[in-house]
């Protein structure tokens, strides 16, 4: 009986384990996801992102460097964005704004705001959509196997939003009361995200659910390098009229 019971959990934190090792170690990612957040006290949002990243092992600051496009549609028509970050630079387009941050400059922004496991982090793995990216969701599966504020469980060959998928559920509770309900749906070849669904204060009268939906380009194009002079080439007019930094490379 004791076989038979520890047998299943072995193998279960083998696939959990085998999945955090490949989002980790994704040399060239890209997709694209309808992201919604469905609120019980707003109107729903729908939104659809568009995801690059490379994984950088060197790099103390961020798993991996990234390219985020957004697009929301709105009343008014649709509202665009983009998050990037590279090698200690990160850049945010939003609302007509362009902020900037580069950690040779000013190392603060950089760092965690606060000591405890609340602790706000810096502007580069902050920017909206990063949790989406596989390197982040890494981050997010060793967390949750290894906290005790979680219990969790690993499903092989199941179905999920339709598709066929090796899943994950977990519930984050604290103080016997469940702050989060968690499902990851991967690949089961690849283990790269299909969809996930995050449930923040499931039954409060402020309950957020997250909904993500992966989809992939059957061709997929060769990353290219993330750099400030390849940012300015691929959205020329943000940085002519909406740059506010001082810490542009000509100067």
């Amino acid at each position: 009986m004791a076989i038979l019971i520890v047998y299943p959990l072995s193998i279960a934190a083998q696939g959990i384990d085998d999945i955090i090792k490949s989002l980790k170690n994704v040399e060239c990612y890209e997709s694209t996801v309808k992201y919604q957040v469905l609120m019980s006290l707003q109107a729903d949002v729908s939104y659809t992102v568009k995801l690059n990243s490379m994984n950088a092992p060197g790099d103390s600051l961020a798993p991996c460097d990234y390219l985020i496009n957004w697009t929301l549609a709105t009343p008014d028509g649709e509202s665009t964005g983009f998050s990037a970050y590279y090698d200690g630079n990160a850049y945010n387009f939003r609302g007509d704004r362009l902020l900037e941050y580069h950690y040779e400059w000013d190392s603060i922004p950089f760092r965690p705001r606060g000591r405890s496991a609340a602790a706000l982090p810096g502007v580069q793995r902050s920017a909206q959509f990063t949790t989406l990216l596989p390197q982040f969701i890494a981050e997010e599966l060793q967390t949750i196997v290894t906290s005790p504020d979680y219990t969790y469980s690993f499903h092989t060959d199941t179905v999920v939003a339709d598709r066929r998928c090796n899943a994950l559920e977990a519930v984050m509770t604290m103080g016997g009361e469940v702050y989060k309900e968690i499902t990851y749906a991967f690949d089961p070849v690849t283990s790269m995200p299909l969809y996930s669904e995050i449930d923040n204060n499931p039954g409060a009268l402020a309950e957020q659910t997250l909904i993500s939906d992966y989809s992939y380009a059957a061709d997929k194009a060769p990353c290219a390098e993330i750099s400030e002079e390849g940012l300015r080439e691929m959205y020329p007019e943000i940085f002519e009229k909406y740059r506010e930094s001082n810490y542009a490379i000509e100067n």
